[in-house]
Protein backbone atom coordinates (compact mmCIF):
# COMPACT_ATOMS: atom_id res chain seq x y z
CA UNK A 1 0.00 0.00 0.00
CA UNK A 2 2.86 2.34 0.81
CA UNK A 3 4.49 1.65 -2.54
CA UNK A 4 1.34 2.68 -4.40
CA UNK A 5 0.88 5.82 -2.30
CA UNK A 6 4.48 6.87 -2.83
CA UNK A 7 4.12 6.41 -6.59
CA UNK A 8 1.03 8.62 -6.59
CA UNK A 9 2.87 11.26 -4.63
CA UNK A 10 5.82 11.11 -7.02
CA UNK A 11 3.47 11.39 -10.01
CA UNK A 12 1.66 14.36 -8.46
CA UNK A 13 4.89 16.16 -7.66
CA UNK A 14 6.22 15.56 -11.19
CA UNK A 15 2.94 16.80 -12.69
CA UNK A 16 2.86 19.97 -10.61
CA UNK A 17 6.52 20.81 -11.12
CA UNK A 18 6.69 20.06 -14.83
CA UNK A 19 4.16 22.72 -15.84
CA UNK A 20 5.48 26.25 -15.64
CA UNK A 21 3.31 28.75 -13.87
CA UNK A 22 3.04 32.07 -15.72
CA UNK A 23 3.05 35.31 -13.83
CA UNK A 24 -0.28 37.08 -13.74
CA UNK A 25 -0.49 39.91 -16.30
CA UNK A 26 -1.61 43.29 -15.09
CA UNK A 27 -5.29 43.94 -15.52
CA UNK A 28 -6.02 45.84 -18.71
CA UNK A 29 -8.90 48.18 -19.27
CA UNK A 30 -11.57 46.42 -21.34
CA UNK A 31 -12.21 47.72 -24.85
CA UNK A 32 -15.07 50.13 -25.12
CA UNK A 33 -17.79 49.43 -27.65
CA UNK A 34 -18.84 52.15 -30.07
CA UNK A 35 -22.00 54.10 -29.25
CA UNK A 36 -25.20 52.49 -30.48
CA UNK A 37 -26.81 53.92 -33.60
CA UNK A 38 -30.22 53.55 -35.18
CA UNK A 39 -30.66 50.81 -37.73
CA UNK A 40 -31.89 51.98 -41.10
CA UNK A 41 -34.03 49.51 -43.00
CA UNK A 42 -34.69 50.31 -46.64
CA UNK A 43 -37.39 47.73 -47.31
CA UNK A 44 -39.85 46.07 -44.96
CA UNK A 45 -39.31 42.36 -44.42
CA UNK A 46 -41.18 40.06 -46.79
CA UNK A 47 -44.05 38.03 -45.35
CA UNK A 48 -43.41 34.33 -45.06
CA UNK A 49 -45.30 32.13 -47.51
CA UNK A 50 -47.27 29.26 -46.13
CA UNK A 51 -47.35 26.33 -48.52
CA UNK A 52 -50.33 24.11 -48.02
CA UNK A 53 -50.05 20.41 -48.82
CA UNK A 54 -51.70 19.34 -52.06
CA UNK A 55 -55.15 17.81 -51.78
CA UNK A 56 -55.22 14.03 -51.54
CA UNK A 57 -55.58 12.20 -54.84
CA UNK A 58 -58.12 9.45 -55.06
CA UNK A 59 -57.02 5.99 -56.14
CA UNK A 60 -59.82 6.06 -58.70
CA UNK A 61 -58.45 9.21 -60.34
CA UNK A 62 -56.53 7.09 -62.86
CA UNK A 63 -59.77 5.89 -64.36
CA UNK A 64 -60.85 9.42 -65.30
CA UNK A 65 -58.64 9.17 -68.38
CA UNK A 66 -60.24 5.87 -69.44
CA UNK A 67 -63.56 5.16 -71.04
CA UNK A 68 -65.41 2.01 -72.06
CA UNK A 69 -65.61 1.29 -75.79
CA UNK A 70 -68.40 -0.51 -77.68
CA UNK A 71 -66.94 -3.94 -76.82
CA UNK A 72 -66.72 -3.20 -73.09
CA UNK A 73 -62.96 -2.70 -72.91
CA UNK A 74 -61.25 0.29 -71.31
CA UNK A 75 -59.67 2.62 -73.86
CA UNK A 76 -58.00 6.03 -73.50
CA UNK A 77 -60.73 8.67 -73.37
CA UNK A 78 -61.00 10.99 -76.37
CA UNK A 79 -62.50 14.46 -76.02
CA UNK A 80 -64.61 15.37 -79.03
CA UNK A 81 -64.01 19.06 -79.72
CA UNK A 82 -65.10 21.17 -82.71
CA UNK A 83 -61.52 21.81 -83.83
CA UNK A 84 -59.56 18.59 -83.33
CA UNK A 85 -60.51 15.66 -81.08
CA UNK A 86 -57.77 14.88 -78.56
CA UNK A 87 -56.78 12.36 -75.89
CA UNK A 88 -57.81 13.42 -72.40
CA UNK A 89 -54.70 12.13 -70.59
CA UNK A 90 -52.00 13.84 -72.68
CA UNK A 91 -53.72 16.26 -75.08
CA UNK A 92 -52.34 14.73 -78.30
CA UNK A 93 -54.74 14.93 -81.24
CA UNK A 94 -56.89 11.94 -82.16
CA UNK A 95 -57.09 11.87 -85.95
CA UNK A 96 -59.19 8.73 -86.32
CA UNK A 97 -62.68 10.14 -85.71
CA UNK A 98 -63.52 9.85 -89.39
CA UNK A 99 -62.00 6.36 -89.70
CA UNK A 100 -63.37 4.95 -86.41
CA UNK A 101 -66.48 7.00 -85.63
CA UNK A 102 -67.77 4.46 -83.09
CA UNK A 103 -64.54 4.64 -81.06
CA UNK A 104 -65.46 8.13 -79.86
CA UNK A 105 -68.52 8.89 -77.76
CA UNK A 106 -69.85 12.26 -78.99
CA UNK A 107 -70.93 13.45 -75.55
CA UNK A 108 -68.85 15.00 -72.80
CA UNK A 109 -69.91 13.09 -69.67
CA UNK A 110 -70.44 9.33 -69.35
Amino acid sequence: MRVVASRWLAFGAFFLLSHPVAAAEPAQEPEKLPAPRKAVSEAPPLPAEVLLPPPPVSRYEVWQARGVDARGYFRPRVIYSPHVPYYYYNGKPYWFTTVYPRAVMPFVVD
